[in-house]
This record gives structure tokens, sequence and C-alpha cells, in this order.
């Protein structure tokens, strides 16, 4: 369920600090029992944080990072944002490097989510208010998914697509 999510995602963040990483998960203590998300959308929220703790642990040089995930009755919206290095984004998703990102927003669409990366490199950051601190962060990872799948993903839409040219 969703609060197996949540409960997964504090976990992982657990993991992720014993390297000294300061991690703060902001999460809706008590989502709305309505509208359950398909195992694979909640699986892909979760491998979307991993793969962004990852990335921050390798590339970013950052000290705090700060996940927030917010759980409607539609939709589900998690935010990851780091205090890095920052990097450049239409680089690394154009070039070779890049590929955990590509990734990432090819399972949020997967679900027919919106995936959004930021990421600042100059001296310049933005401040983001949150319950237990106020810290500059650099690179910001925003997901917007449905619970509930809308309408065809693309490849479904595409075999139906072929299926009627035969």
């Amino acid at each position: 369920d969703d609060i197996g999510l949540v409960s997964a995602i504090r976990a992982l963040s657990e993991d992720f600090q014993a390297g000294g990483l300061e991690i703060v998960v902001d999460a809706d203590p008590q989502p709305p029992r309505s509208a359950r998300m398909p195992e694979e959308a909640r699986t892909a929220l979760y491998r979307v944080t991993q793969e962004a703790l990852t990335n921050i642990v390798r590339h970013s040089k950052a000290t705090k990072v700060l996940v927030t995930m917010r759980i409607s009755e539609r939709h589900v919206s998690l935010r990851i944002c780091d205090n890095g290095c920052g990097f450049d984004v239409a680089e690394r998703q154009e070039g070779v490097r890049g590929l955990g990102l590509r990734n990432m927003r090819e399972r949020v669409e997967l679900h027919n989510g919106l995936f959004l990366i930021r990421s600042r490199t100059e001296e310049t950051k933005s401040s983001i208010w949150n319950r237990q601190a106020e810290a500059e962060w650099t690179t910001e990872v925003m997901v917007r998914m449905p619970r509930q799948r809308i309408g065809p993903t693309i490849e479904q839409d595409m075999s139906v697509s072929a299926e009627a040219a035969e």
C-alpha cells in the first residue's frame, strides 16, 4: 500500500544516511485510502528515489537532501532536493552520461506521470522552506504520478495502432 511506499523510502534513506548524508523525509503520515496505486507505479517511485539518491552520493558532493512526498486522492508528488554542486541538465540528458536520468524519466512516463529536473551550477541557489530547517538546494527532481492509470501508456497505444493496421 501507499503507507508501505513511504516506509520503504524512509528505510532507503536511512541506508544512504549511513554514509554521512543528512536526509530528511517529509511525507504525509496518513495518505487517503480511496485510491490505491498499482504496485508497478509504487515500484517506479521507489526506484526513482533510489536512483536520485545514488546520483547524489556519486556526483553531487551534497551534505543534505530533502525527500518530500505528498499523496492526494488522485496523485502522488515526489520531490528530491539536494545542496550539492549541481549540473547542466540539458548536457546530461543529451549525452552518453545521464543514463540514470533517462531511466527515471522513462519509469515515470510509463505510468503517465510527469518528470522534471532542475539544477543550478552557478553561485545563486534557490531557497526552499521545510519544517525542520531552511537550506539552499541546487538540484531538484520532481515527479507527479496519477494514483490510477488514466489511459493507455505509449507502448499500449502503439500496440493497439499496430493491431488495427493489420
